[in-house]
This record gives structure tokens, sequence and C-alpha cells, in this order.
């Protein structure tokens, strides 16, 4: 099914409340509502959750066109109680709306973010082989595939995490056979 604005608010439904004009998303409810998304629409889409500059964070859902990714819809993740009692949601959606290059970076990975996509969840980056003169890097990151067992994955990614090349993926036992094959060839 492809991702359409449409058939997206039938699926966002359960987890988005409309406050003042702007498309609410609960914060307990952010992991179920990116889960709804990867569950109904498989390869074609993926969510993530981005910061804009004045700290507000959003779900932000993509579909899978050919090679890129296309914004459908964003989503306001709600401040908790506690935090809110002071704050409103913003009444305009120009006051919500995030600045177009705010998606993680590489290099923030330090600080432990995960980069969910359409089928795939980076948990760790491990560390960048090369990057090209067009910005995209040959990376060894853990990523979980498809919700299964992480797995050391070897490919080329776009500096937004959006792109990627063709890879690899190597559970620990292949890894290290793959040490052991390349110590014993010297």
């Amino acid at each position: 099914m492809r991702i359409l604005k449409n058939n997206l608010s039938r699926v966002m439904a359960p987890y988005v409340k409309r406050k003042d004009g702007v498309l609410c998303v609960k914060r307990g409810k952010v992991d179920e509502a990116i889960n709804a998304v990867l569950e109904a629409y498989d390869n074609e889409g993926c969510a993530t959750v981005e910061t804009n500059e004045n700290g507000r964070e959003y779900l932000i859902v993509y579909a899978a066109d050919k090679n890129h990714l296309r914004k459908v819809q964003e989503y306001y993740i709600g401040e908790s109680k506690e935090k809110n009692a002071d704050k409103s949601v913003a009444k305009t959606k120009e006051e919500s709306a995030p600045k177009e290059d705010n998606s993680v970076k590489p290099d923030k990975q330090e600080n432990k973010e995960i980069i969910k996509g359409e089928n795939f969840e980076i948990l760790k980056q491990v560390g960048v082989l090369s990057e090209s003169p067009k910005g995209w890097k040959k990376e060894i990151n853990i990523i979980s595939w498809h919700g299964k067992e992480p797995k050391y994955d070897i490919r080329e990614w776009d500096p937004e995490h959006k792109k990627m090349g063709k890879g690899i993926t190597l559970t620990e036992e292949e890894l290290k056979k793959l040490e052991d094959v390349l110590k014993s060839s010297r």
C-alpha cells in the first residue's frame, strides 16, 4: 500500500489528536505509532523523530519513492504533563514546522540516538571506513533489519541516512571468522 495522507490518517488515528490545528502524538505513544507505520507500509516508508531549532520534537513519516524519501506528514510530539503546565501547543503550522535539514547525522550517534528507517534501526555506529566527495560514508553499524536480531552491517549511506547503497550483514560469529580469514591471508 502506498503511503498517502488519507490512508496514513487511518493508520495514525489511534495515536493522533488535533490540538489548535496541529496534529499531535502523545509522548508515550510515539513508539507504538512508529511500529504501526512500519507494520502497515512494510518497505514503502519509515518514521523518525526529529527536533527543530526550538527544541520541539516531531514524528515525521516518509514514503519511499524509488531511491529517495518523500515527507508525507509530521506530527508534533506533545510534552509530558509536567512540562506542559507552562507551555501550550503551537497555534499555527508555520510556528511548529521543523527546519528542512534537521535529520540525525552520523556524527551525533555518540549520544546513543537510534536511527529508524522503513525496515531498519541503526542501533550503534561502529565506525566510518571512507567518505566520498558527495558526503556518502561507508559505515560499519550494528543494525536490526525488519525487527530481527541485530547484525554488523557494512554499506554506504547518504549524510541523512535516508538513502543507502548495497551492503553486507554479518553476525558476530561471521565477523570473527572474517577477521581470522583476513589475518591468515596476510
